[in-house]
């Protein structure tokens, strides 16, 4: 399970809310949540990929709803992952925080 503070809520909200505003007044497709996937490097040997995605057509995501935002998690990643609370920061180099 994928959980979303209501901080880290707010701020999605607000990136998704832009996006699609400026998609739809450009005839683009609105962005539907965010992936979450953990990928090789970083200080620890894993680095947290958090990004907004606009169509998932990988049947084996994992999805999850937390807050009214749906999170998408690709089977490799959800090992890691399962359990992770989604938190923002008010760092400029770091926007979300990934509390596993």
């Amino acid at each position: 399970m994928i959980t979303i503070t209501e901080k880290a809520r707010l701020r999605i909200k607000q990136i998704l809310d832009t996006s699609n505003l400026h998609n739809k007044n450009n005839g683009l497709p609105e962005m539907i949540g965010f992936r979450l996937a953990v990928k090789a490097g970083g200080c620890h040997g894993l680095r947290y990929e958090f990004y907004p995605i606009y169509f998932c057509d990988n049947k084996y995501d994992e999805i999850f709803e937390s807050n009214g935002i749906k999170i998408y998690v690709d089977k490799k990643s959800f090992a890691v992952v399962d359990g992770t609370e989604i938190d923002h920061s008010n760092n400029l180099l770091e926007d979300f925080i990934f509390n596993n």
